[in-house]
């Protein structure tokens, strides 16, 4: 090795020591809380070695009440699992780039299985009070040589995992260093590494070395190496670093700043020996913790979860529990009471009265005094002790009470209260362990800039498929030539193809937490139906929106052919916003509908005004035409967007030949020329 590289393995003990010795106390702690949930091992060691002695063993029971609380909080994180956005930074940006990246975020974590990673932070972030996930990039397939994934990986063993103890962010993103160890069996690292030659297999020391007697410790050492560099803003608003601005350029400097800029290394070290390394894409440590509660305190951070405080009652219910058991079980059985001289020649029985089913026990009625005494009697039989019950339900207020979970959170509800009250009860349990599902949310906003740095690796022309915030799968490409963040172009079939250059532009990362989208379109839904059932109009103006938000099987289908009813003017905005490219409205066509419409409206007028005289009659038949016609003239319309543009000279033709044909009531066919002015339509003689 050369002496870099040995510094850097000296550098990798020295702080995986510090490290270690940092979270000791944290992690035996945690190890407790761990097996006092997932184990059931709630019995303290000393009561434990008490009743299990031989000859005096007492009964140790465990019932795991605690368990469902903490589902209950893991599981409402499960529900309403936050999405990673982004929004754009500066004026290279753009926002459908932006949207973009939201998409191909949703693509990586479905590839990746991050669900599995995100729910396994969680479980020991309520457990314990600390979960890790981790984002790293790997090939796409065996077969590729230089096209990479980003992958966000589950941390199954948060034991596994030394951190900078000097982070105090509660998102980690001021960590410099970070450690995942494993121990290796001697078979399966020189199976992995059969060219690597350790020393100090045979030693039987402290492990300093990280060697022992049958195994070696393979740790991942990821640090932050920075260096201190100037950053300048030029005269056009950019920056950039200064070491980078050729000499004949440096007078468009007009500010400038001491800054650093920052790299992330991976090594991988086993006992002294590095193995690899390499530079990651990204200026952070890419393993993101998840905090319970983290609470910094005379120089050391102490952490805990969801169950922490609420173990002392829980050992109390189990140790009422087993002390009521114990009671009932080892009183003595009920005793019958007799004279003397009273069960004389009959004891057989009377000793198997309790083991064996006998129908008939006889007994002396006279004793050895002569006189006549009644039958034996049974005593009554040992009752339950009250004082249990109400300790055991005091400590399952008190386990409620610290972990801040009611009753209507777990499903009972009592008849005297309102659903209004029941609902306040649900909300307050939200509230009270609403700090674990926010750090997870921070958590994972650092993990949208990680993975924002990461898409670098995109550096390829290739075709990708990304996932929209409605599950729906579009294919875009990738360019790193592209001129522009985004761009619209066409294929040779006239398709339009999103072409995006990653490169392009800054973007924040937010992240929006609440119900998921599915959520969102039922309760969407449920809105939309009961506003329909109030505005009769909503469907004939917005019912195709309406039907997309249902859940019945080809609900998209009746989406789509309410919209073909839509309103013209509607049909076409929404046509024109979607940029389907269809082609616009001949001139004349559309003055020639105005004018239909400006005189079917005329004629509603007169015939308020006519009704009343006997011909009103003949002037209402007068308007239904002139409103088939304009119905007509709209479906032209909807037809010529899709046609050709021969189709506006025929439809003008036919209009001007129609709107020529004089008011009288009959609508006759025609075979006149069009002129290059279409006549103005008059109103008949009568409703004039």
């Amino acid at each position: 090795m050369t002496k870099k590289e040995e510094q850097i393995v000296k550098d990798a003990h020295k702080y995986f020591a510090i490290f270690a010795d940092a979270e000791s106390e944290n992690r035996v702690k945690m190890l407790a809380d761990l097996k006092f949930v997932r184990l059931g091992d709630q019995w303290p060691e000393s009561v434990k070695r008490d009743r299990e002695r031989p000859g005096a063993e007492r009964p140790m029971l465990t019932t795991n009440r605690i368990f469902q609380f903490r589902n209950q909080v893991i599981n409402e994180i499960r529900q309403n699992k936050p999405s990673i956005k982004y929004r754009q930074a500066d004026g290279e940006a753009n926002e459908k780039a932006a949207h973009m990246r939201g998409d191909l975020v949703r693509s990586i974590q479905n590839k990746s299985h991050a669900d599995i990673a995100y729910d396994t932070a969680v479980e020991w972030q309520v457990d314990a009070g600390l979960g890790y996930f981790r984002i790293l990039t790997d090939y796409c397939d065996d077969e590729a040589v230089d096209e990479q994934d980003v992958v966000i990986k589950a941390v199954p063993d948060m034991f596994k995992v030394y951190y900078d103890n000097l982070s105090v962010e509660p998102d980690g993103s001021d960590a410099k260093r970070a450690f995942i160890a494993e121990e290796w069996s001697k078979d399966e690292f020189e199976s992995e590494y059969p060219d690597v030659e350790v020393t100090g297999w045979d030693a039987k020391g402290t492990g300093d070395n990280w060697v022992f007697e049958d195994t070696i410790r393979i740790v991942e050492y990821f640090v932050i190496e920075s260096k201190p560099r100037t950053r300048v803003k030029l005269q056009d608003g950019s920056t950039a670093w200064k070491d980078k601005i050729p000499e004949v350029y440096q007078h468009l400097i007009t500010g400038e700043r001491k800054s650093e800029s920052r790299k992330c290394m991976w090594y991988k070290i086993a006992g002294n020996e590095l193995l690899e390394s390499t530079e990651l894409p990204c200026s952070y440590i890419p393993i993101i913790p998840v905090y319970g509660v983290s609470i910094h305190l005379e120089g050391k951070r102490h952490v805990h979860g969801l169950t922490r405080f609420a173990k002392d009652p829980a050992t109390l219910y189990n140790f009422f529990q087993s002390a009521n058991a114990e009671t009932l079980a080892l009183a003595p059985r009920s005793p019958y009471i007799a004279a003397e001289g009273q069960l004389d020649g009959y004891e057989q029985e009377w000793s198997n009265a309790d083991r064996v089913n006998i129908s008939v026990l006889t007994y002396n009625p006279v004793s050895n005094l002569g006189q006549t005494l009644p039958a034996p009697r049974r005593e009554p039989p040992v009752s339950s002790n009250p004082g249990f019950d109400t300790a055991m339900n005091r400590a399952i207020d008190d386990m409620k009470a610290c972990m801040g979970i009611f009753d209507a959170s777990l499903g009972n509800r009592e008849s005297e209260q309102s659903g209004k009250a029941i609902l306040s009860q649900q909300r307050q349990a939200s509230i009270g362990n609403f700090h674990f599902s926010d750090n997870f949310s921070r958590s994972l906003k650092h993990a949208g800039r990680i993975i924002n740095e990461m898409l670098s690796i995109y550096d390829t022309q290739q075709v990708m498929q990304v996932i929209g915030e409605d599950n729906s799968q579009k294919t875009i490409v990738i360019d790193p030539n592209a001129p522009e963040a985004y761009q619209e172009l066409q294929d040779k079939d006239g398709k339009t193809i999103e072409v995006y250059n990653l490169s392009k532009g800054k973007y924040s990362c937010v992240v929006d937490t609440g119900p998921s989208y599915a959520t969102k379109r039922q309760e969407s839904a449920e809105s939309m139906m009961q506003m329909a059932q109030a505005d009769e109009q909503l469907m004939a103006v917005a019912g195709d929106i309406v039907y997309q938000n249902l859940d019945w099987p080809q609900a998209e289908e009746i989406a789509k052919r309410k919209k073909l009813m839509l309103p013209p003017p509607i049909l076409q905005q929404i046509e024109k916003d979607e940029g389907d490219g269809a082609a616009p409205l001949d001139p004349a066509i559309e003055q020639q509908m105005t004018q239909m419409s400006q005189m079917v409206e005329h004629l509603s007028q007169e015939l308020q005004t006519a009704q009343a005289g006997d011909k009103w009659k003949e002037e209402e038949l007068e308007i239904k035409r002139f409103a088939e016609q304009t119905k007509r003239l709209e479906v032209e319309h909807k037809i010529a967007l899709e046609s050709t543009g021969l189709f506006h000279e025929i439809a003008t033709s036919q209009m001007q030949q129609t709107l020529s044909e004089p008011n009288d009531g009959e609508l006759e066919d025609k075979d006149e020329e069009p002129s290059e002015t279409a006549p103005q339509p008059t109103v008949s003689g009568d409703m004039q």
